[in-house]
């Protein structure tokens, strides 16, 4: 006895359907030593992101320069602050911390993960911070500049 094309495909799509229902769905883990989320930062002077390398503590870009506020839709000056995102490559702990304060308000540091606020105002200010995981120490720096130029 021979099957229909039609009744061959139907089995097909009914044995496909019930194979992939019962099939277990895993949720792939992420791994901060295989996955690396940061790894070059941005350059954007408006929404500043700075990787930092967990074994030597570079951070990228070493001399980031950022806007005082973020430029509205005209690339004029808004009422918007620049917020800072710092990330360990591979989550260490990191720790940030300005040695002169009149750069960045709000710093937080959680994890692999730190963020500030610029400060605004109205001149040029290059500012020191230190960026620290376990015993380790650096001494990169951010240049605050007037938006939007």
């Amino acid at each position: 006895m021979s099957v229909s094309p039609l009744r061959r495909f139907a089995l097909l799509t009914v044995l496909a359907v019930v194979s992939f229902h019962c099939a277990p769905v895993r949720k792939p883990q992420f791994d901060w030593e295989r996955d690396h989320f940061c790894t070059s930062g941005n350059y954007s002077k408006s929404h500043p992101m700075i990787c930092v390398d967990d074994a030597t503590l570079a951070a990228d870009p070493d001399s980031a320069h950022v806007f005082n506020v973020q430029p509205d839709a005209n690339n004029h000056p808004s009422n918007k602050p620049v917020v800072i995102h710092w990330f360990a490559q591979h989550g260490g702990d990191i720790q940030i911390k300005f040695l002169n304060t009149s750069c960045v308000d709000q710093l937080h540091c959680e994890g692999g993960h730190c963020v500030a606020v610029v400060r605004t105002q109205s001149s040029h200010t290059t500012c020191k911070y230190e960026i620290s995981i376990g015993d380790m120490k650096k001494d990169p720096d951010i240049v605050v500049d007037p938006c939007c130029w």
